[in-house]
């Protein structure tokens, strides 16, 4: 192909849904984590992504196999537009002239009493978001930024939280048992009624500015 050659722009969704679904039709199976590290990329709060995955499979089980459903497995039309919507918002970027930040979430996500269960959140910019009763249990946490958040009430059990920059957050009464927090930020934070048994605080910077 030319690379010279010009594509109108009305073609472009097209083009991005196209390619979607040929690159999900070679995968065969998604885990609902990566489905929904897919949404977060595409910035889709991750409630929407879990109702939109048990809706497929309900109308997928509720409803006989017509053609037009033969061509694509639901699950794949799923991943396909995901992908769609990924393409789309890095193409914008660089119609922009803008580089795409790396992980950072839209401030018009919500996540509040989200299920994050082991997600795959490394790196993620969650600066200042309410994520008061979020599940994070055993969600992969490292290097993630959620200075000044709201974590009131949070399930942190088991999460890998290593390097996280923690510093500024409201962690009253949130479950940290047995959370990597080995070498976290964790200055001005609130930890009021947190649950810290078993968590791994070697070499965290504690509220007060001393290093654990």
């Amino acid at each position: 192909m030319n690379n010279q050659t010009k594509i109108p722009a009305e073609k472009i969704p097209e083009i991005f849904e196209h390619a979607a679904r040929e690159y999900a039709e070679k995968n065969q199976s998604y885990s609902v984590e990566e489905v929904i590290q897919a949404g977060v990329e595409a910035r889709i709060p991750p409630e929407y992504i879990q109702r939109a995955i048990a809706q497929v499979q309900s109308q997928q089980n509720d409803k006989p196999p017509s053609r037009k459903l033969l061509s694509f497995n639901p699950a794949i039309n799923t991943i396909g537009i995901i992908a769609a919507f990924i393409l789309g918002s890095l193409l914008t970027a660089t119609i922009a002239g803008i580089q795409p930040p790396q992980n950072r979430i839209s401030s018009q996500v919500s996540f509040l009493e989200a299920d994050l269960e082991r997600a795959n959140l490394k790196e993620v910019d969650l600066r200042g978001r309410d994520l008061s009763y979020t599940n994070f249990t055993k969600a992969k946490l490292e290097k993630a930024d959620l200075s000044g958040s709201n974590l009131r009430n949070a399930n942190l059990s088991r999460a890998n939280l290593k390097n996280a920059n923690l510093s500024g957050t409201d962690l009253r009464n949130a479950n940290l048992s047995r959370a990597n927090l080995k070498n976290a930020n964790l200055v001005g934070a609130n930890l009021d009624g947190a649950n810290l048994s078993r968590a791994k605080l070697e070499g965290a910077i504690m509220p007060t500015g001393m290093r654990y």
